[in-house]
């Protein structure tokens, strides 16, 4: 449940990032305000959801670790930024320290 929970904070967040890169581009006025409303109604509720499994250290670092992997592939994909080898060993050590925290948390 809490790997899940964090996810889905991580997905919420990275909508709402991926929102306010494209406001950036383009300043259409609705993506911020849709990026706003994400990041003051939907993450919160999850992120206190999520403080009933783990304690906040737990839960921050999930979830920022999952959103930093998911906007360096967004930045690739969508805003044609570079990605190199460094920024792929980063996700992956980035993914497999997020592993081995919920099974600290699972079995502490």
């Amino acid at each position: 449940m809490l790997l899940g929970l964090a996810f889905a904070v991580s997905v919420i967040e990275t909508v709402g990032l991926t929102m306010i890169t494209s406001y950036s581009k383009t300043h259409f006025l609705p993506t911020m305000l849709g990026a706003m409303s994400i990041y003051g109604l939907a993450v919160p509720m999850f992120i206190y959801k999520t403080l009933n499994y783990a304690g906040i250290g737990t839960v921050n670092f999930m979830w920022n670790i999952m959103t930093t992997v998911s906007m360096i592939i967004i930045g690739t994909l969508m805003f044609g930024e570079k990605l190199d080898r460094l920024h792929m060993m980063s996700m992956v050590l980035g993914m497999s320290s997020i592993v081995l925290l919920y099974f600290a948390e699972r079995y502490a």
